[in-house]
């Protein structure tokens, strides 16, 4: 009886640790992304595109690391270096919708209007109640100058996500403008 009680406790534990690495983010890929994100919350950006970047040498192939690092750079204006990386995870992990999302976003800062419309389209198609995709394409609709089609995704942001302010300060705006040409 106690060998059966020990390959229990050995199966046991031999999950607790599976579970551990898988809740915890990813073994030693989600430390290094912990790590960068930690120095990005203390405004050290420097030192997070260090991190990534060594965890990029180590780990070429990780879209969390390439997303992470893609984001980083596009918030700093670097959109060709942010395009590439996105770019990178979206191709690895093409089912993750917030690599497509940020990569959308990525395009539409850099005019690249029709790659963000197809980038901004997928993520929807794999989730149409992500967190502010509809806002963004409405912004995409909006730049083409096709009003009609960016109202309607600044009010089906609203409706999956209530707490958007930006797509609601777009309804408010445009009520206030028909308001006053009446």
């Amino acid at each position: 009886m106690p060998r059966v009680i020990l390959i229990v406790s050995t199966a046991a534990t031999v999950m607790l640790v599976i579970a551990a690495v898988f809740f915890s983010g990813g073994g030693e890929i989600g430390a290094i992304d912990r790590a960068a994100m930690k120095h990005v919350t203390l405004g050290e950006y420097v030192q997070a595109r260090v991190v990534w970047e060594a965890g990029l040498g180590k780990y070429p192939d990780s879209a969390k690391l390439n997303y992470g690092l893609g984001t980083l750079v596009a918030v700093r204006g670097e959109l060709a270096e942010a395009r590439r990386l996105l770019e990178r995870a979206a191709t690895l992990s093409p089912k993750t919708p917030e690599y497509r999302k940020e990569l959308g976003i990525c395009h539409l800062r850099d005019g690249r209007l029709a790659d963000a419309e197809h980038e901004l389209k997928e993520v929807l198609r794999l989730n149409d109640e992500w967190p502010e995709t509809h806002f963004y394409l409405g912004m995409v609709y909006e730049r083409q100058g096709r009003p009609e089609l960016a109202m309607k995704e600044y009010v089906k942001e609203v409706n999956v996500n209530s707490c958007c302010t930006f797509a609601w300060a777009k309804i408010f705006d445009a009520d206030r403008s028909g308001a006053a040409e009446e």
